[in-house]
């Protein structure tokens, strides 16, 4: 009897360490691309740089929820131009493909805000922006990730002139690394 019970609280504890390497906070930051909806006269930036902080909560090996800063980059059409920027709220579905690789897909919101200058134009924008994206990552060690991701936001605010518009879609392809505690 005494054997029995000294198993069962050693898989107990075993069972309860491996369950806690799968839940905690991460954060990490990215870099990449973005891709916006644009057109009028003269030059057109569509294509500028993104960069992001963000940070979540595992609450097991399949799921996470995750917040947060994306600069958007600034795009350029008809001599305005847009900075873009956005915070972000998402609920992520993880799938482990090995012990060091996974897959994940994100669904969440966006609160966009777009300045519009140029042109004899200062406006600010914003608004709320579905987000859906997908991506992998690399766990490097057991607390450094490697990830690479594609993420598309819809229903940005829209601007339109005769100079220039800005559409509601972005895309973004970003690299980036995180840190879990």
């Amino acid at each position: 009897m005494k054997t029995k019970l000294i198993i069962a609280a050693a898989a107990a504890t075993f069972a309860g360490a491996a369950l806690a390497a799968d839940q905690g906070f991460y954060m990490g930051a990215n870099v990449g691309a973005s891709s916006h909806d644009v057109s009028g006269n003269g030059e057109l930036k569509e294509n500028p740089t993104t960069w992001g902080l963000y940070g979540g909560y595992d609450f097991n090996k399949n799921f996470a929820l995750e917040a947060g800063y994306q600069d958007l980059g600034t795009s350029k059409a008809g001599g305005l131009e847009a900075k873009n920027q956005a915070l972000t709220l998402d609920v992520v579905g993880k799938l482990p493909v090995t012990d060091s690789i996974g897959v994940y897909g994100k669904a969440g919101l966006a609160y966009i805000d777009r300045d519009i200058s140029g042109a004899g134009v200062d406006e600010g924008l914003s608004g709320t922006a579905a987000k859906f994206a997908v991506g992998a990552e690399f766990k490097a060690t057991q607390n450094i990730g490697i990830r690479t991701e594609v993420a598309y936001l819809t229903g940005a605010p829209t601007y339109e002139s005769a100079q220039g518009s800005f559409d509601k879609n972005t895309t973004l392809f970003t690299v980036g690394m995180n840190y879990k505690f």
